[in-house]
This record gives C-alpha cells, sequence and structure tokens, in this order.
C-alpha cells in the first residue's frame, strides 16, 4: 500500500508539474488529485520539494539505466536522442520545472542532471585511465553545454529544433568525450 501510495502521489506531482511551477504546487492539490488524506501524504513526504526530489531522483535512476542499456547498442547521440523524446513529450513538465523559482528545484535538477552525465562519462571512460578529477571536469562540462542547450530550447519555443541542435553538435564534436578523456591521460598536470 505505501509504495502504491508514493507512486500516486509522484504521479500527481508530476500532472501538477505539467500545468504549472513546482513553487505554485500546493499539498492540498496533490491530496485532492489522489484522493488522500493530508496526513497520509505527510506520512510520505515533508512537502512538496521532497516530492519533487524523490520524482526527480527516480526519473535520472531510470535514464541511467537507460543509459547503461543503450550505450551498448547505440552512440551517445543517440541516447541523447532517446532521451530528448522522453523530454519532448514531456515539455511543459521540464518548462515549468525550469520556471520555478526555488532554489530546491534548481539544486534537485542539477543533481538529476548530474548523475546521468558522470555515469555517461564512467562508461565512456572504461579502458581508459583518466583521473577522477578529469572525469569529473569532463562530465561538468557536457552536462552545463547541454543544459544550456535545454534551456534555450525550453524557452525559445522549439525554435530550432533541438533533436536538429544536438545532431550538428554531434557532427561538430562527434566523440569529443572519448577523445578528451584520452588526451587527459595522454597529458596529465
Amino acid at each position: 500500500m505505501t509504495t502504491l501510495t508514493k507512486r500516486e502521489i509522484l504521479r500527481a506531482f508530476s500532472d501538477l508539474a505539467s500545468e504549472k511551477p513546482v513553487d505554485k504546487i500546493t499539498v492540498k492539490e496533490i491530496t485532492d488529485l489522489c484522493q488522500i488524506s493530508r496526513n497520509t501524504f505527510y506520512y510520505h513526504y515533508q512537502d512538496v520539494y521532497e516530492v519533487l526530489e524523490e520524482y526527480l531522483r527516480l526519473e535520472s535512476q531510470r535514464m541511467v539505466e537507460r543509459l547503461e542499456k543503450d550505450l551498448s547498442s547505440c552512440n551517445p547521440e543517440e541516447f541523447i536522442v532517446r532521451g530528448l523524446d522522453s523530454m519532448i513529450s514531456h515539455r511543459a513538465l521540464f518548462y515549468n520545472l525550469n520556471q520555478s523559482s526555488g532554489s530546491e528545484v534548481k539544486r534537485y535538477m542539477d543533481q538529476a542532471v548530474s548523475a546521468i552525465f558522470e555515469r555517461l562519462v564512467d562508461i565512456l571512460s572504461e579502458g581508459i585511465p583518466a583521473t577522477e578529477e578529469d572525469k569529473a571536469l569532463i562530465s561538468r562540462f557536457y552536462q552545463y553545454a547541454i543544459k544550456g542547450f535545454m534551456m534555450e530550447w525550453l524557452e525559445s519555443g522549439e525554435r530550432p529544433p533541438i533533436q536538429r541542435t544536438l545532431h550538428r553538435l554531434n557532427v561538430i564534436f562527434g566523440d569529443d568525450v572519448t577523445e578528451a578523456l584520452k588526451r587527459s591521460v595522454e597529458q596529465p598536470e
């Protein structure tokens, strides 16, 4: 029952976050949508931001699992495009997360994006003895770049189409993550 209730709260949160920024969502709206009492909500979560944190943690965990599965059968660009399909179908949710004014929202989103890119670099660095510091630096560089393009895309109303932009980035930068990892080994500090 507990897992089912938490799943319903997360679903209701996702539905509401697709309609408005997180800082405008109330516990009452979530409980009304789930048809549960406030006490039941507070048994599972302290506040809406704790729901957001778990929602983003679970979504990034799903992305990492998909990354680990997909990278064995496709290149990083294909993985990102597949992830974008999910973002495109949930564009309103991501737009509203981006529009939320709470610092918790930005922090939780950064944690989710960081987990995905750190794992991507870990996978691509297999067999390359790069230092942990260099792997972290490469991960941060790419997550900031992609996050910047994503924010621009969310705020621009999809002009230019994000798939086209990512394809051009892949054409221009290709295997730069792997090459950067190799260069970090060839030219240590």
